[in-house]
């Protein structure tokens, strides 16, 4: 991560896992990061969509489009 984080929630999707908000060094965060791993090398990314409130300690659940 490129910041210690805690009290997040990580959601699995097609090609990795997201890491939804939680608390930082800079307070409650609103970020979204998209982790990926192939064959031993991640990587992380921020999202350009953010929460529309910081959050943490949240629930997050997968909802498939279909």
């Amino acid at each position: 991560m490129p910041l210690p984080l805690c009290m997040h929630s990580m959601v699995p999707l097609i090609h990795g896992q997201a890491v939804i908000g939680g608390i930082s060094t800079d307070g409650v965060q609103k970020k979204i990061y998209f982790l990926t791993c192939s064959n031993t090398i991640c990587s992380i990314s921020a999202l350009s969509q953010e929460l529309s409130v910081p959050r943490q300690m949240l629930v997050a659940i997968p909802i498939p489009d279909s």
